[in-house]
């Protein structure tokens, strides 16, 4: 945004019941603030919270954009209602970003399906539904470990990875070692049928327009990628 003169911009994160508005001072998100102010745009601090969004719903219907840090799932909660206030402001006008209908296409584990055969790719497949995932994933478990990820989530949250212990006629008979990614999660030893349980709610409660997970072939890949931009590009994400 070159000039910002005039406008109005929301900045939107995920907020607790009872949470004030914190001081610019402690915000983490400050330097966004900043940014857009120094461009001559004004700014608004936005709490979401569920609870609040019929009121949060016409208040940013008055603003010229919203920028929003919102992770796909936080405290068991997912975006389903913040997505859907923000289609709604885009519809009237308002620039949101990211539109949720974008981050479906762009930022899910899909594009691990998509670029398999790619130099980068893996042994990975899109699982429908947990009855897909029982029947297919014992056969891809007595050729080396898995790792189950949901369509979407963050900070490790719905990714698993799963190692055949015991092989067993069925899916009850199989003895897995299984490790959430979350910090502090640790190894624990179950049937392949009671952790496809354990998953079930990755397909029916968040993101029930596209309930699918992923799975992966494990690999340790000792590698990070960074995007670096030439000199004097500044990249917003």
């Amino acid at each position: 945004m070159a000039n910002g003169t005039g406008l109005t911009v929301g900045i939107l994160w995920r907020g607790r019941t009872g949470e004030a508005l914190p001081e610019r001072a402690g915000n983490r998100l400050r330097a966004i603030f900043d940014e857009f102010e120094a461009r001559g745009a004004r700014t608004e601090p936005i709490l979401f919270r569920e609870e609040d969004a019929n009121r949060l719903r016409e208040e940013m219907a008055r603003l010229d954009a919203v920028l929003t840090w919102v992770d796909p799932i936080v405290d068991g909660r997912d975006r389903d209602v913040l997505d859907g206030i923000l289609r709604d402001l885009a519809a009237v006008g308002v620039y949101v970003s990211a539109h949720p209908d974008v981050i479906l296409k762009m930022g899910t584990k899909d594009v691990l399906v998509r670029t398999k055969d790619m130099e980068w790719g893996s042994d990975t497949h899109r699982v429908d539904s947990p009855a897909a995932l029982e029947r297919d994933l014992p056969g891809r478990l007595r050729d080396g470990s898995r790792v189950l990820k949901q369509h979407r989530g963050s900070s490790g949250n719905g990714i698993w990875s799963v190692a055949m212990v015991q092989d067993g006629a069925t899916a009850t008979d199989m003895v897995v070692e299984v490790r959430h990614a979350l910090r502090g999660s640790r190894a624990e030893r179950t049937t392949l049928s009671e952790f496809v349980s354990r998953c079930t709610a990755y397909f029916e409660a968040f993101f029930v327009a596209r309930p699918v997970a992923i799975d992966d072939a494990f690999e340790f890949l000792p590698v990070r990628l960074r995007i670096v931009p030439p000199a004097g590009v500044r990249v917003l994400f």
